[in-house]
């Protein structure tokens, strides 16, 4: 069986194909800032607070590079600096 190379596909432009989103854990702590708190700077840049395995869901609208991805984290690391709050970032197509 071969692979015809000369196959093209067209895909139209106002299709999204892949769905990106950039999930969030965090760990508080007792001595830092309230929940709440940290909670109203979290939506502030996007996320959305869920139940499961994550706290926080950044849903991106378009496909999303490392230097993006990057740049949230940096964002989010000087918005909570001083609030001893733990966070880790993990992004995926969907």
């Amino acid at each position: 069986m071969s692979f015809d190379k000369t196959l093209k596909y067209h895909i139209p432009n106002n299709i999204t194909w892949i769905t990106m989103k950039t999930y969030l854990s965090i760990w508080l702590h007792s001595e830092g800032e309230r929940p709440s708190k940290v909670n109203d700077k979290l939506q502030n840049f996007g996320f959305v607070p869920i139940k499961g395995a994550y706290d926080y869901v950044y849903k991106w609208d378009k496909e999303a590079s490392i230097e993006e991805v990057l740049n949230i984290g940096d964002q989010i690391q000087g918005e909570l600096s001083g609030d001893k709050v733990l966070f880790e970032l993990e992004t995926v197509r969907e």
